[in-house]
C-alpha cells in the first residue's frame, strides 16, 4: 500500500485523505447546535422548560451520570456559569460510553464517524449514536461542523512561510512542510527525464 501511495504521488496524482477532528472542534459544534444564538456562547442558557443548563444544555441525569466517571463534577448549577465546568461534564460523559472516539479526538485524529458518535450520544444518551431520533440532530451538528475552520499560519526564521493548516499540531497537520522555493535548499528531484 505504501508502495502504491509513493508511486501515485510521483506519478503527479494526489491522494485524497479524509479530514481529522479534533475534540475542540467537535464541542464547539454541539454548543453552537445548543445554544450558537445566545449570548456569551450559551453561558446562563436554560432550555427545554428549565431542564437543560448552559452552553450544552445538560440536563440533571447526565450530570449525575457524568459525575459517576468524575467525582470533582459536584455541582450541577455549574453547568449554567461555566463553559470549563460544562465542557468537564461533557468529557465524563463521553469517556464513559464513547471512549474509544473521545480518545481520538482529543489527539486530534478524530474521524467525522468519531464527531458522530460524541454527538448522537450527547443528544440521545448512551445508546444515542444507534437511535434513529438522534440522526436530525447529528445533520445539525454536522452543518456546525463544516463552518470553516480556524487556520494558523507559521512564519519560518528567513522569512517564508509554512502550510497552513486546519488544527496546528494535529495528526497530519503540514506544519512542517513550506510553502514556494526556500533559499539554500535544491528542488526535489525526480531522475533524469522527469520533473
Amino acid at each position: 500500500m505504501i508502495a502504491l501511495t509513493l508511486a501515485v504521488a510521483l506519478a503527479g496524482g494526489a491522494v485524497a485523505a479524509e479530514p481529522s477532528y479534533s475534540w475542540r472542534e467537535a464541542l464547539d459544534a454541539i454548543r453552537i447546535v445548543e445554544t450558537g444564538g445566545e449570548p456569551d456562547d450559551g453561558i446562563g442558557a436554560i432550555g427545554d422548560g428549565g431542564n437543560a443548563l448552559g452552553p450544552f444544555q445538560i440536563w440533571s441525569i447526565y450530570h449525575t451520570d457524568a459525575a459517576e466517571r468524575d467525582r470533582t463534577l459536584d455541582r450541577y448549577r455549574s453547568c449554567l456559569s461555566s463553559r470549563a465546568y460544562s465542557e468537564r461534564v461533557v468529557r465524563a460523559y463521553m469517556k464513559r460510553y464513547v471512549s474509544a472516539a473521545v480518545h481520538r479526538l482529543e489527539a486530534g485524529i478524530g474521524s467525522l464517524k468519531d464527531v458522530e458518535r460524541v454527538a448522537r450520544t450527547h443528544n440521545g444518551g448512551p445508546r444515542g449514536a444507534s437511535k434513529e431520533a438522534t440522526v436530525a440532530y447529528w445533520r445539525k451538528v454536522e452543518k456546525a461542523l463544516a463552518r470553516p475552520r480556524k487556520r494558523a499560519s507559521i512564519p519560518l526564521g528567513d522569512g517564508g512561510r509554512r502550510a497552513i493548516c486546519p488544527h496546528p499540531g494535529g495528526a497530519g497537520s503540514p506544519v512542517s512542510a513550506p510553502l514556494g522555493p526556500r533559499r539554500g535548499i535544491a528542488p526535489l528531484s525526480l531522475g533524469p527525464g522527469r520533473s
